[in-house]
């Protein structure tokens, strides 16, 4: 949702107009809007819909004890469906029944994709077909693994109920701004470069720089979290942009 509210502070008049328009296709009340149509797609997995679950992610393979690699699959991860999103989107065939449902889905994988572990896949001895985006990478404490911790921004984004009361507005509000203000658009690399590849490779180079570097099966250092969350912050608004 703070994506989601960085990505519309910058849509034209005539974006509002036409997103808005197809959100009001099939809306549910808690996701009715830009902001919170951002949420849509890991909704379906809690109504246990699965046909969408590989397109969150893409996990780019790479190992620090020389245990054999799998390479991810050209379709079916989260690259290919921002492109088939983007495709129908612009389509003046598709339906705008089916227009809605893929910018739902847009808004969220272009979050995802932004976070590093939806990039990533680390393969060991111990777990020679990966660890599913950090999925198995036990921690204590908060987050049972480091997949949770990242993507709850390494504990800065608690969910806001849904739909946005006045507060969960504001809340939104200032969390999109802190995240703006650490990551202005013109200080922010890649803010204006669209090239997916780039986005998944940013996030899969800094997994392997640092978001590995905590330890397993203990609960993440200040220092590590404070890092963490520097990272988050930039990843989100770059999300945005």
């Amino acid at each position: 949702m703070v994506v989601a509210e960085i990505a519309y502070r910058r849509l034209t008049v005539n974006a509002k107009t036409v997103v808005e328009k197809l959100l009001k296709i099939n809306a549910l009340p808690d996701s009715a809007t830009f902001q919170t149509a951002s949420v849509w797609a890991d909704d379906l997995k809690r109504l246990d819909v699965h046909v969408f679950d590989n397109w969150h992610f893409v996990d780019l393979p790479f190992s620090t004890d020389g245990t054999a690699l799998e390479e991810p699959g050209k379709t079916d991860n989260v690259e290919w469906a921002i492109k088939n999103c983007i495709s129908i989107l612009k389509s003046k065939r598709s339906p705008d029944s089916e227009k809605a449902t893929m910018l739902k889905l847009l808004i969220h994988f272009v979050g995802d994709i932004h976070m590093p572990l939806h990039t990533t896949g680390r393969f060991t001895s111990a777990l020679p077909h990966g660890d599913q985006g950090g999925n198995k990478f036990r921690l204590v404490g908060t987050y049972r693994n480091l997949h949770a911790y990242w993507d709850s921004g390494a504990g800065m984004y608690e969910d806001i109920p849904r739909p946005l009361t006045d507060s969960g507005n504001a809340k939104l509000k200032m969390l999109a701004d802190e995240a703006e203000s650490a990551s202005p658009f013109d200080k922010t690399p890649l803010a204006a470069n669209l090239n997916l590849v780039d986005w998944t490779k940013e996030g899969h180079e800094l997994c392997r720089s640092f978001v590995y570097s905590t330890v397993e099966s203990m609960e993440p250092t200040m220092m590590y979290k404070a890092t963490a969350q520097k990272y988050c912050k930039e990843k989100v608004a770059l999300a945005g942009y």
